[in-house]
């Protein structure tokens, strides 16, 4: 069977790797400029294990900047990442470019499902005949996609109606993951998708909230909290129970946007919604407040917003940047993918070369050469939230602040 999939994005080729590694032919379609940025590595788009597998069944991928080759293909899956401004509303500029070109050369009878991250209503009002039109719920982890692609813990598909069957080839595709398969009206289903980042920004901001609290009382470690909380069958070991520094990666906040922006159409209170939010962007400057005042040179160990993605968007780390550009602070940034990262601004391939200078190190990133971090007798103050830096070697005066 040819899947094809309209739209390059971190969605569609984490969702097409996925269907290749099942055994389907495969088809990524977009525009001739988006195809060539892609294969020159100009999209900044990773994830684990992603190439290997299009190496491994390259003879089974196919490239096409033409939407009718969609014709030859047995489901169509739009699977674009939906973008949004610098307020998280969503901007569906290029999915309803794409979407027009599937309505104009694209025959009706191929089962046509959004996996784009759309706003309730959005699948209902395609104009496409209601028995081959359906919505799909993703739910990638930015650095875990691939295998979350693969190996999903059920899926979920919305349709016209309840009693509507889900077409042969699409139940067929859907079989080969060997899960449960939930059926959804499109609303429901897209419904849950969003509902599932508003309990996960929940859980980020109550242990947030929580871990403040008890910093206010002697004697009381989160960690030991924690460890209780996670034995509990009611909350659990794969909640979000470590504290962070706020909402970032941009889809959680995406969903959080878009229904309070539909709560405000509705004229309902959306204030636990902004409450959410405003939570988020607090612990999200948390590292702004504990900068030193004399801080001279600043070292940014890890850009991305997490390890094993390219993404910044709406990380601590470029609300970090911003304030000490304002503050005319001096700062050097280290990332392990410097290669993929190389066009920044400020950011250095060899880790000495920030520790050397720098008076004042953040650490954002878990990986091995921030846990051994050999800490020059210079630097002053290390912020480190997550606990990463194992030891302080060589100075045992810096100071060490953590979440």
């Amino acid at each position: 069977m040819k899947i094809s999939f309209v739209g390059l994005s971190h969605l569609s080729l984490c969702y097409s790797a996925a269907a290749l590694a099942k055994g389907f032919e495969v088809y990524l379609i977009d525009s001739e400029n988006v195809l060539n940025e892609y294969k020159i590595n100009h999209l900044n788009i990773d994830e684990p294990n992603l190439r290997n597998i299009q190496n491994k069944f390259k003879n089974k991928l196919h490239f096409s900047n033409d939407i009718k080759s969609t014709n030859q293909t047995s489901i169509i899956f739009l699977a674009v990442d939906i973008n949004t401004d610098s307020k998280n509303n969503v901007i569906y500029e290029r999915i309803n470019s794409l979407l027009s070109q599937i309505q104009k050369d694209v025959k009706k009878n191929i089962p046509l499902v959004i996996m784009s991250q759309v706003e309730v209503g959005f699948t209902r009002n395609i104009k496409w005949p209601e028995k081959y039109k359906y919505h799909y719920v993703e739910t990638l982890v930015f650095g875990e996609a691939i295998n979350r692609a693969m190996n999903p813990e059920r899926i979920i598909v919305g349709k016209n109606n309840s009693p509507q069957r889900i077409h042969k080839n699409l139940n067929y595709f859907l079989k080969k993951f060997q899960c449960p398969i939930l059926e959804f009206t499109f609303e429901e289903s897209e419904f849950t998708k969003a509902m599932i980042n508003i309990y996960l920004a929940s859980q980020v901001t109550t242990t947030n909230f929580l871990n403040t609290i008890i910093k206010n009382f002697e004697n009381v470690s989160w960690n030991n909290i924690k460890m209780a909380l996670s034995l509990d069958k009611r909350i659990g070991k794969f909640s979000y129970l470590s504290p962070g520094l706020g909402i970032s990666g941009g889809n959680i906040e995406r969903d959080l946007q878009s229904l309070r922006n539909l709560l405000k159409k509705k004229n309902k209170d959306y204030s636990y919604i902004a409450e959410i939010q405003k939570y988020s962007n607090i612990f999200k400057g948390w590292i702004l407040e504990k900068i030193p005042l004399n801080a001279k040179n600043v070292g940014i160990l890890g850009l991305t917003y997490k390890e094993n993605t390219l993404s910044q968007k709406n990380s601590p780390q470029k609300l970090l940047i911003q304030s000490l550009k304002k503050k005319s602070i001096n700062f050097m940034i280290h990332d392990f993918k410097f290669d993929q990262l190389s066009s920044e601004k400020n950011i250095y391939k060899n880790l000495k070369d920030i520790t050397k200078l720098c008076d004042v190190l953040v650490i954002f990133h878990n990986i091995p050469m921030y846990q051994t971090l050999t800490v020059p007798k210079h630097i002053k103050c290390i912020i480190d939230p997550f606990v990463i830096m194992k030891s302080k070697k060589n100075n045992s005066k810096v100071k060490i602040i953590n979440l």
